[in-house]
């Protein structure tokens, strides 16, 4: 088998938050579903729709060149943000804004 025939995708995760004020990933899930807003992001100009996966309990948020991916795990909360070329240089504000937010809850 070729090497370029083999893919190897890494999953980078852009920020780890460990549970504070919540139990558990169920806990966790529940909160932040009933708190986190589309216009948690409109400082930024981003207009995104929250999709809830409850079985999976995954939150992502899309938008035109935002995509906020949110894994909750059993001690941690995990977070992927993907920007475009436009957004990318507001990237450490846009994740320092979403960590805020979450620390509140978690």
């Amino acid at each position: 088998m070729e090497d370029s025939a083999i893919q190897v995708w890494e999953i980078v995760v852009a920020l780890k938050l460990d549970y504070k004020k919540v139990e558990g990933r169920k806990e966790a899930y529940s909160l932040v579903k009933k708190n986190l807003k589309p216009t948690d992001w409109e400082e930024f100009g981003i207009k995104a729709q929250v999709d809830c996966q409850d079985r999976r309990r995954e939150i992502t948020a899309k938008g035109t060149g935002f995509t906020l991916f949110i894994h909750f795990a059993d001690e941690m909360a995990e977070l992927d943000l993907d920007l475009s070329l436009l957004l990318r240089p507001f990237k450490k504000r846009i994740l320092a804004v979403i960590e805020k937010r979450l620390r509140e809850l978690l």
